[in-house]
């Protein structure tokens, strides 16, 4: 245990986890990160070597039993059915049925949709009725003898049901019906149809946190030197920052914009293998990456129907960063896409029919580049927007990037790249980060410098960076100037290089590039170039 793990231990008991131990259990199991870090900090959360073997154990128990596999559902149900209940580790969504008026939850990997729950369920986890919540659940199965057999009370809730409304009076009657019909010795072989499917929710414990202290945070952070607080998020993140240079860092910072920042629009091209999607799979249960294939204006926008049928609205009304892999193939199913895509990029709202919404979720594009920058930089005829797909080269949606990120710039991943030390649990860390979102910090540079020759998207688009890696380096917001100075050179970079590619792509219509801010105080002025530029 190092220096900066001992102190964030003290500062944040219970909220950090060994990212080592989550590690070795991801190897083995494909569960997601929130589950098994959830699990490692129950079972774990000591420093004594034998009770860690003992908890990694029970861990792995957990995992072998309850989490479920698509191809392992049958022989769940028949578990549940043999042994009366039974636990299982998924994801669970809740709906409310209007023609029966009752809400129902819904399992993702069980495929099962018609389990009644109770309001006060849906209080304490409101999560449910949005992204959904992962939880251990626990569900009883009543076997349909033992309703003909009279072996349930109908009359009195079934002992321990946590969100009993199953025995309504309409099924009671129904239920009654079938005894009747076995004493007058009539065979009863199937469930009628009107009654309800036989699983009920006995328990439910979310392993997902509902929220966090972010008064907490705000006052812990002032104990960490800025260096300090990078590296514990990187930890956070599962790397280990002491692989990595101050400007690497800074580069994988840009990654989490999106989850603080809304309506925040960010690109990164570069080599295969450098962490482009890491960050939109693991870190957080509240983005979404679409990798492969192609996407509709139904999934991402409107109210999805029979598409997808377990959501009432579109990914960007559902969650808070929307990805796309591999976008130097299609992306889009046709041009109409791109067009409803780019009048979000620019206001936070899409019209669909006669009705105009609005929605918070940052948009990302990652993709591959198969040639080396320094021969793409070298032949003017050639600008990093051609490695994308086709119907996505267009102007006027590139520059509605607020961000664009040099994957070239990281290492190719490495064993050793991941950290053996401590982080917050990811799923906490998810949290802060969603709520920071709520904050906003676009402002907090003009006390000292003012941009120059920025356009109207220039300006939002540097203002949103500088704002989104406030929030995660300053939560507290107290900067010094040079923080804000160091902050407002990257905001504007990243930006820079929207600008530097698109007068290559069409230098008649942009005829400057330029990008710089103007110390207030001094008169002083910097000119910022990305890296590339100046090789």
């Amino acid at each position: 245990m190092d220096k900066l793990d001992k102190k964030i231990s003290e500062l944040f008991p219970g909220k950090i986890v060994s990212k080592e131990l989550g590690q070795k259990l991801k190897t083995g199991y494909n569960a997601p990160n929130f589950v098994i870090e959830y699990l490692v900090g129950m079972y774990c959360a000591t420093n004594d070597e034998e009770q860690i073997k003992d908890g990694m154990e029970t861990v792995k128990d957990i995992l072998t039993k309850h989490y479920v596999r698509a191809d392992e559902i049958e022989k769940v149900k028949y578990l549940m059915r043999e042994e009366g209940s039974y636990k299982v580790i998924d994801k669970a969504e809740v709906y409310l049925e209007e023609k029966e008026d009752k809400y129902f939850m819904r399992l993702k990997t069980m495929q099962l949709d018609k389990i009644q729950v109770k309001v006060d369920l849906i209080e304490k986890n409101p999560r449910l009725l949005t992204t959904g919540v992962w939880g251990i659940i626990t569900l009883q199965y009543l076997r349909l003898e033992e309703l003909i057999n009279e072996k349930v009370n109908l009359f009195m809730p079934l002992e321990n049901q946590e969100c009993m409304s199953w025995l309504s009076n309409d099924n009671i009657k129904i239920i009654s019906a079938i005894q009747d019909e076995v004493v007058n010795n009539k065979k009863i072989k199937y469930r009628p149809k009107n009654l309800e499917d036989p699983y009920l929710l006995e328990d439910f414990r979310p392993i997902q946190v509902p929220k966090v202290d972010l008064e907490e945070i705000f006052e812990n952070r002032k104990e960490f030197s800025l260096e300090e607080w990078i590296d514990f998020i990187m930890r956070s993140c599962g790397l280990e920052p002491s692989y990595f240079n101050e400007r690497q860092k800074f580069l994988f910072l840009y990654r989490l914009i999106p989850f603080v920042e809304n309506n925040y629009n960010l690109i990164e091209l570069g080599p295969r293998g450098t962490g482009k999607s890491f960050v939109y799979k693991e870190i957080s249960p509240n983005a979404i990456l679409i990798s492969g294939g192609k996407t509709t204006v139904a999934q991402l926008f409107e109210w999805a129907g029979v598409i997808m049928r377990q959501n009432t609205l579109g990914l960007v009304n559902l969650w808070d960063v929307v990805g796309f892999d591999e976008i130097s193939y299609n992306v889009f199913k046709n041009k109409e896409s791109i067009q409803i895509l780019k009048d979000y990029m620019e206001s936070g709202s899409y019209s669909r029919g006669k009705n105009t919404r609005f929605a918070d979720a940052s948009m990302v594009f990652v993709g591959n580049i198969d040639e080396a920058i320094e021969n793409i930089i070298k032949d003017k005829n050639k600008n990093l927007f051609q490695w994308i797909a086709q119907e996505m080269q267009d102007a006027a949606f590139l520059e509605r990037i607020h961000c664009f990120i040099p994957g070239w710039e990281f290492p190719k991943m490495r064993p050793e790249f991941i950290t053996k030390k401590s982080g917050f649990i990811v799923d906490y860390f998810a949290e802060f980060m969603r709520s920071m979102r709520k904050y906003n910090y676009t402002d907090k540079y003009e006390k000292y410098f003012k941009l120059k020759n920025a356009s109207q998207r220039d300006s939002v688009a540097i203002k949103r960076t500088f704002s989104g890696l406030a929030k995660l380096l300053f939560p507290e917001n107290e900067m010094t100037k040079e923080d804000i100075k160091k902050l407002l050179k990257y905001a504007c970079e990243c930006r820079k290089r929207v600008k530097y590619n698109l007068r290559r792509m069409l230098p008649h219509e942009y005829t400057t590039d330029f990008i710089g801010f103007t110390d207030i105080e001094t008169g002083e002025e910097f000119e910022i170039f990305a890296e590339e530029e100046i090789r």
